[in-house]
């Protein structure tokens, strides 16, 4: 994490700006920092939405047990 310069167990990912904290970090983070359901990116200060932060771990769990597409890519004219 950028902010604490420790490893991780669980990331979240701050959707729109794709800046990433420490589960920790961002809970700190946002407890303070709150407004409307709203924060601010703690680098970009860009404003998300709670709901759009997400946990690197879940995505990638999600990306392994995802169904593999079974037809090969095709060339679009």
């Amino acid at each position: 994490c950028p902010i604490c310069l420790e490893i991780s167990e669980d990331p979240k990912a701050i959707i729109y700006c794709g800046h990433i904290l420490c589960d920790t970090c961002f809970r700190d983070y946002s407890e303070k920092s709150r407004e409307n359901e709203q924060i601010q990116c703690p680098y970009c200060r860009q404003s998300t939405l709670l709901s759009n932060v997400v946990s690197i771990n879940l995505i990638y769990k999600y990306h392994q047990n995802a169904p593999k597409c079974i037809f090969p890519p095709v060339a679009l004219d």
